[in-house]
């Protein structure tokens, strides 16, 4: 018996860009990587096919210039970037195999899971854990991305990591000097490849938008904002920071003449694009 009127309906990354754009109209594009990925740019209607609206009517492009595009992001990137063994054997082993190949190299989920199968790996063929894989670790996707962040960090209240880890495990005992090294490295190997593919992936999307609307140009944009939401990228340690780094080399040297790209945190995003949504619609 409650009394609701449905205004609007706004997939994850198209309400972060509306969420962004409320309170930075430079915003052109928005991601979502926490479990999963994703992202939406706005773009040109001129550039889309009639195809893609359907039934819809075709916009007047003198009334409508542009349309907020879902990319679904994590659906491009099969043989885009290189691979390893351990890649092979998530994909391999996955509910669905090469659905969605950039999400399984980069997202929160899949980078647990790589490192885990690194570790499984090191446990039968180098002696990790004494040879004794944590029962923990005999699960697939058991490893949470939580556990990542807290290895990365090196720093755990009232624990020393060893002891962390020992704890989440189950572990007989912590594991060696030489063990946590060995684990910490992994974990920052998987973490930096995650930070250069997703930001490989922003900048070819935002190369895009560079390519086809030239008001970008016209309105002598001194930078453009890309909304970020998700529990990696808003809250694992260093990974905004270091996505953001590796932005700013490809833009300097790409060509478009853009000063900067910026990631911004547009965190409760769903919520907040929708009540944008909403307001829109009901102002038309």
């Amino acid at each position: 018996n409650l009394n609701i009127r449905l205004d609007a309906i706004v997939n994850d990354s198209s309400a972060a860009v509306l969420s962004r754009a409320y309170v930075d109209p430079t915003t052109r594009l928005a991601v979502i990587l926490g479990t999963g990925l994703n992202a939406a740019v706005h773009l040109p209607v001129s550039c889309l096919d009639e195809s893609k609206f359907g039934s819809r009517q075709f916009p007047s492009t003198d009334k409508t210039t542009h349309v907020l595009v879902n990319t679904e992001l994590s659906m491009f990137g099969k043989d885009a970037f290189p691979t390893t063994p351990w890649d092979e054997d998530l994909n391999a082993h996955h509910i669905l195999p090469d659905y969605q190949p950039l999400e399984y190299l980069l997202s929160g989920k899949d980078m647990g899971e790589i490192v885990r199968l690194v570790l499984v790996e090191a446990t039968e063929t180098c002696g990790l854990f004494n040879g004794k894989l944590p029962s923990d670790l005999s699960i697939p996707f058991s490893l949470e991305t939580r556990i990542l962040a807290t290895i990365e960090a090196n720093f755990i209240p009232h624990l020393t990591p060893a002891s962390f880890l020992r704890e989440e495990w189950t572990l007989p005992a912590p594991p060696t000097p030489a063990e946590m090294h060995f684990i910490r490295q992994v974990v920052l190997a998987v973490s930096r490849r995650s930070q250069g593919y997703f930001t490989a992936a922003i900048h070819a999307l935002f190369y895009l938008l560079h390519d086809v609307d030239d008001s970008l140009l016209r309105n002598g944009l001194d930078h453009i904002s890309i909304g970020c939401d998700g529990s990696v990228i808003n809250k694992y340690p260093g990974y905004m920071e270091q996505c953001q780094l590796l932005l700013d080399e490809m833009v300097r040297t790409d060509g478009t003449g853009q000063k900067r790209v910026v990631l911004e945190s547009a965190g409760e995003s769903a919520v907040l694009g929708a009540g944008v949504a909403v307001a829109m619609a009901n102002a038309e």
